[in-house]
Parts: structure tokens; C-alpha cells; sequence
């Protein structure tokens, strides 16, 4: 940026693991003041931020600063002063005379692994976090073996070869980039029911070896068979009324508990499905959900008789909705997870006007929620019994993201979604989310960190100042393309729900497809001297030959037809142009999506 020395001071104010930091800064220099180091390290990249510096994605590839010599702050927000834009000064510091205090209105503001992921992708990723104000990162399962295997065996994409990865060194690195920036730990989740039956198979593999008789009886007994379900060990739910099972349970999360220190949240999950618990005499005389509370009471008394603090975060999920008769002993321990996976993302907490009764419970009989108000029910049936601690784990970008190619939509759905969490009881969201949803742009993950840490940031000024630097002086017409193609398709339809012949949906898909075969020679056209907005353009060109594909496979789809050929021309397309756009694309991911839900 062309600066010149500036002198700063760093003054620690009273320790808390709450972010607190204060910014004065003037011709003479600027102070920081801070609760913790991470929140000096925000309080620096927020000075940036002041001087028109935006992070707008993971990697250097999308830190977009101001070039020396030139007065363009990005974004309604943010003007430059008066004297600034008379004496066309490069960015000098001592110009800047400012007074900002943050005090992020949500404790949890983090992402969690999904995808297929390279170690630069998962460390891209945490090096961004704090730059957009959030302070966590969640590893799944013990390593991050499942994700980096996608990755490196190139699952989706035969056209390049695999490679060698260590997953053990890889957590060693994510270890230590997050403990670099005093990010909170949030660790496993899915996994514990594996370990209690000494499976060997990772993620959501198939068990290649038969259980042993003893991990055979620790199973859930479904339609009068134990054993794994459709083979799958993190598919599988326990006997959890058997004593044995929950002991090996309480160990293998208190031993963890013990050698992972540095892991703050310790989430404990249950099977990754549902309709399969146990229905064996005993488990029969209490729901699946009062066994949970009764073995995480346990796990907590020997977490408390080891002298260990660490946090048990429990999940509101599949069977887990259903709220508890019996209560947490210690409920300070424990942090509630509200994990709302079967929701619509075409409407959001927000416009919740009304909130149902919540279903009887049916012993594996259950039926998941879509609206997002019959959601909602449940929470409120659990906030009954749990008043501490909570937070949102949501999936914007995890499958419905695929389906509004303009990012619009999706993004401003965050936004609104997370004005809410207050209203709600909650304290912040934790993102279940690719790390490489960054297809056209990385708006909706800015517009999470930035509307976590800062409320009110309305959805209208953060895409104001992102497009502002991803597309410089076209950012305007981008804006009302972008906007449009989000209007014109459909998240929920994408993401399989509903039927998949919408005749209704047709007209709409098809001036999506004009829209971009208009505007595609424009696109072509535009660049920039910013070499970051050239990245970004130069993405948008992609993205435009992108779109033309999906929506093709999509009308078929739609109209009742046979996608198989129009879904091939958009798989090799991506298949082709990975290696050149992999760090915004998750190649796998989408066409996992494209087979298993929106089926084309």
C-alpha cells in the first residue's frame, strides 16, 4: 500500500476469552486495546479494514488492498476523507482519525470443515477467519483424514492423479496455525460411536472387517438384528441403555478429553442417521435423547473428577430434536447445538411469524422438519429444559449454496439468519460449510463473519463494498446480474427437495439461461488494472460459462427429461477447469449434490 512507519501501541486490558478490542488512532499514531490476543490480531486487521483493505476470501490471492497513489475505499460505508480525496494522497495512516469499538455481538462465529479439502485450502481458510471477525474453527472426527482424502485421491475428477497425504501432520499444522491466532477449538462431533466399536473405517465409509461379538452387542438392536448399519459405523447408533456402552463411551471421550487440552468445545454426537436407534426392552423405555443426557451426565462426572474444564457440546439433530424429560446435573459443562440440516433456505428465521406444536415421537419412525418455523419448534421444546449456552450449526454452504449460482440469495439469507439468532436464544452459528464455496465470489461467508462480529451490517452495504473491490468499476452491472440469477433459481429445489419435474420452475430457469447467454459478451469484456479484481473477473468469465451448462442440466431436469448428457457437458467442464479454479469450486462436492439430491 505504499506505507510509510506508523506508530502503534498494543495495551492488553482485562483477560476474557470474550473478543473485545478498541482502535484510537490519529496523526500521532494509533492504540489498540484488547482482551485477548486474538483480539489484538482483529483490532490490526480492522485498522486495515479502516483503510480500505478488504480480505475477501482465504489466501493472499484475495486480499484486496488500494493501490498506491490512488483514493478508492470500497463500499458505501466507507468514504475517504474530504482532504484525502483533494490531495490525492496514498493511504498514510496519520490521515485516518478514528475511534472504533468492537464487541462482536455473538461469542460463536466460526466455520466447520466439509468437502474435499488440500492442507493450503483448511490453513487459507483458518488465516481468514480473523480478518472477517470470527474466532473459531471446527475439525470433524479426531483428524482431518476424510476431507483431505477427497482431495488428494481427487474423488469426482479420475483426470488427475492421486497423491500422498498425512493426516496426522496436517492436524499437527492446523494445531498450529490456530494456536498462531488464539482461535477456539472445536473439535470431533462424528466419530464417538465408531470408537466405542473399534471400527477402522473412516468418515462415512463402509466397515470392511466384521465386528467382534462384543462390539456386536454394543450396536443398536433395529428390526431385530444388531450390527452396522447398512455398514456404515458412523451410521450406527448404540444400545445406550446398556451400562458397558456407556462406559466405554465416557472413556473414550474423557481420554480424549486428556490428551487434547488445547480443544475447548468437544462436540459428542451420536450416528450421522436416523430411524435406527436401538429397540431393545431396555432402550424402549426411555426416548433416544433421554439416554443421551443420561450418558453425557456421566461422561461430565469424570470430565469433573479429572479436573478438566472443557466444554461438551451437545447436538439438536435428527432423533436428538425431540427435548429430554431428565436434565443435565452440571449444565454449565455443556453448550447446545441446534443443527437444523433438513431446512428450506428460501425462507429464514426472520420471517417465523408462527411456531407449531412439535410431532409426537415415533420410535424410528420419524419424520424430518423442512419449514423453517417447524425447526424452530423444536428449539424452543428444548430451551424449556437448557438455558446455558447455545449457538446455531447451519448449512448455508453446505448443499443448498449450489443451487443459486448468484450467491445472492444465499448470502442475504445470512445475514437476515443471523440478525435473528438473538431474538432465538442463540449466542452466534458455527457454519457446517465447504471451505471452497467461493463460486463466484466469497460474499456469503463475508457476510457471515462480518454480521457475527458487528451487528447491524446491512446485507445492502456488505455487497456494496465487496463488489465494490471484486469487480471495480463493473461493479454495478454485476450486481444486478448476480441479483437477478439468484432470483430467477431455486436453493431448495437444488438441494432435493420437493419434486423434481417443476414445470412451474421451467419458465424461470429459462430466462436464467438468456440472462447469461446475454450478458456473457460483456462479461468476457470486463478487466481491471487491480490485479485482484482481475482475478475476480477473470472467475466470473468461468462462472458465466459455468452457468450456462448448469441451467441446461437443470431445464432438462426440470421439463422431466433425461439430464444425462447435459449433466456430462457440465462435469467434464468443472472436471477440465479444476486445477485452474480449484480453490473456489469443491468439484466433489458439487456433483455429489448433483447425484444424490438434486438427481441429475
Amino acid at each position: 500500500m505504499g506505507l510509510s512507519a506508523f506508530p502503534m501501541q498494543f495495551i492488553p486490558e482485562d483477560p476474557s476469552e470474550e473478543d473485545h478490542y478498541t482502535i484510537v488512532s490519529g496523526p500521532e499514531g494509533a492504540t489498540i486495546t484488547a482482551s485477548n490476543e486474538r483480539s489484538f490480531l482483529m483490532g490490526v486487521y480492522r485498522f486495515f479494514y479502516e483503510l480500505g483493505v478488504r480480505y475477501l476470501g482465504p489466501g493472499p490471492d484475495h486480499e484486496w488492498f488500494p493501490l498506491p497513489g490512488k483514493v478508492e475505499i470500497p463500499g458505501v460505508r466507507q468514504k475517504a476523507p474530504k482532504e484525502i480525496e483533494e490531495q490525492k494522497l496514498c493511504y498514510d495512516p496519520r490521515t485516518l482519525v478514528m475511534h472504533v469499538d468492537i464487541k462482536p455481538g455473538y461469542h460463536h462465529r466460526g466455520i466447520c470443515i466439509e468437502g474435499a479439502d488440500s492442507a493450503e485450502s483448511i490453513l487459507d481458510v483458518i488465516d481468514w477467519l480473523p480478518k472477517i471477525g470470527m474466532n473459531s474453527f471446527f475439525v470433524q472426527f479426531r483428524t482431518p483424514e476424510t476431507f483431505l482424502n477427497r482431495w488428494y485421491s481427487h474423488i469426482g475428477n479420475p483426470q488427475l492423479p492421486r497423491e500422498a497425504f498425512d493426516a496426522e501432520a496436517v492436524l499437527r499444522k492446523i494445531d498450529q496455525e490456530m494456536g498462531k491466532r488464539g482461535l477456539l477449538q472445536h473439535r470431533v462431533g462424528h466419530g464417538w460411536t465408531d470408537a466405542v466399536l473399534g471400527t477402522q473405517a473412516e468418515g462415512w465409509d463402509r466397515e470392511k472387517d466384521s465386528l467382534s461379538p462384543e462390539a456386536e452387542a454394543m450396536t443398536a438392536l433395529v428390526n431385530g438384528k444388531r450390527g452396522l448399519f447398512g455398514g456404515i459405523p458412523l451410521n450406527t447408533n448404540l444400545c445406550m441403555s446398556d451400562p458397558k456402552v456407556r462406559d466405554r463411551f465416557a472413556q473414550e471421550v474423557v481420554t480424549y478429553a486428556k490428551t487434547h487440552p488445547e480443544v475447548r468445545y468437544l462436540h459428542i454426537w451420536l450416528a450421522d442417521d436416523c430411524n435406527n436407534h436401538c429397540e431393545c426392552e431396555a432402550c424402549r423405555k426411555a426416548r433416544p435423547v433421554d439416554h443421551y443426557v443420561k450418558m453425557l451426565n456421566e461422561v461430565d462426572q469424570r470430565l469433573t473428577e479429572a479436573g478438566l474444564d472443557t466444554k461438551l457440546v451437545f447436538l439438536l439433530y435428527l432423533e436428538l430434536l425431540w427435548a429430554p424429560k431428565i436434565r443435565f446435573r452440571n449444565p454449565d459443562r455443556f453448550v447446545m447445538m441446534f443443527a437444523p440440516i433438513s431446512r428450506s433456505f428460501e425462507s429464514g428465521y426472520r420471517q417465523v411469524t408462527h411456531i407449531p406444536e412439535v410431532p409426537a415421537f415415533k420410535l424410528n419412525h420419524i419424520q424430518l422438519p423442512v419449514k423453517v418455523e417447524e425447526n424452530i419448534a423444536f428449539l424452543k421444546e428444548w430451551q424449556k429444559v437448557f438455558s446455558g449456552d447455545a449457538f446455531v450449526y447451519d448449512y448455508h454452504l453446505g448443499r443448498a449454496h449450489y443451487g443459486d449460482p448468484g450467491y445472492t440469495a444465499i448470502s442475504r439469507q445470512i445475514n437476515e439468519d443471523v440478525y435473528a439468532l438473538k431474538s432465538l436464544g442463540l449466542n452466534g452459528m458455527i457454519a457446517c460449510q465447504e471451505l471452497r464455496a467461493g463460486f463466484p465470489n466469497f460474499l456469503p461467508d463475508y457476510v457471515m463473519g462480518m454480521t457475527l462480529t458487528q451487528p447491524p451490517f446491512s446485507f445492502a452495504d456488505l455487497e456494496d463494498e465487496y463488489f465494490s473491490a471484486a469487480y471495480g468499476e463493473h461493479a454495478a452491472q454485476v450486481t444486478l446480474y448476480l441479483e437477478k440469477l439468484s432470483q430467477l433459481t431455486s436453493m431448495d429445489w437444488f438441494n432435493g427437495k420437493g419434486p423434481r419435474v417443476r414445470e412451474d420452475l421451467v419458465p424461470r430457469y429459462e430466462e436464467a439461461l438468456a440472462l447469461v447467454r446475454k450478458e456473457a459478451p460483456a462479461i468476457r469484456d470486463m478487466h481491471s488494472e487491480h490485479p485482484v479484481t482481475e482475478k475476480f473477473l477473470n472467475r466470473l468469465r468461468y462462472h458465466s460459462e459455468y452457468c450456462e451448462r448448469y441451467l441446461e442440466a437443470c431445464l432438462a431436469a426440470l421439463k422431466g427429461e433425461d439430464p444425462t448428457q447435459e449433466s456430462n457437458g457440465l462435469k467434464q467442464l468443472i472436471r477440465d477447469n479444476e486445477p485452474r479454479f480449484q480453490g473456489c469450486l469443491d468439484v466433489y462436492r458439487l456433483q455429489e449434490i448433483m447425484r444424490n439430491y438434486t438427481k441429475i
